[in-house]
């Protein structure tokens, strides 16, 4: 229903949002219903994608930042960048569903209860 694109780094998320080079075909690498983003990455982290989507016109989807570690600066931050929420990795089904069911417009249909990132 909402097929999962992933991208290897921040730099990387970035040139998608864009519709830059290889994503420049929105009918195979349409711009997302959610964006969960990762606080780590290598190249540039999601601080720095925040940073950039502020420079962009509102987004229309959530955006959800996984972290392993609680940082609370770090959240302070993404929350003042536009991050709607926050998730602690390993991510379980429990956590994740009832998160996304509250974002309008989104359907995930079929998610087993395995689920993990």
């Amino acid at each position: 229903m909402n097929p999962l694109r992933v991208v290897s780094n921040g730099r990387e998320a970035i040139c998608y949002l864009k519709g830059e080079g290889w994503y420049s075909d929105r009918v195979a690498h349409p711009l997302p219903v959610l964006l969960l983003l990762d606080l780590r990455m290598p190249v540039a982290d999601g601080l720095d994608v925040l940073i950039w989507l502020n420079t962009q016109p509102k987004p229309d989807f959530p955006i959800v930042v996984l972290t392993a570690f609680e940082d609370l600066k770090a959240m302070n931050e993404a929350y003042r960048l536009g991050a709607h929420s926050f998730l602690l990795k390993p991510i379980q089904a429990r956590d994740f569903l009832p998160l996304v069911r509250g974002f309008q417009g989104l359907e995930f249909g079929g998610v087993g209860s395995d689920l993990s990132v």
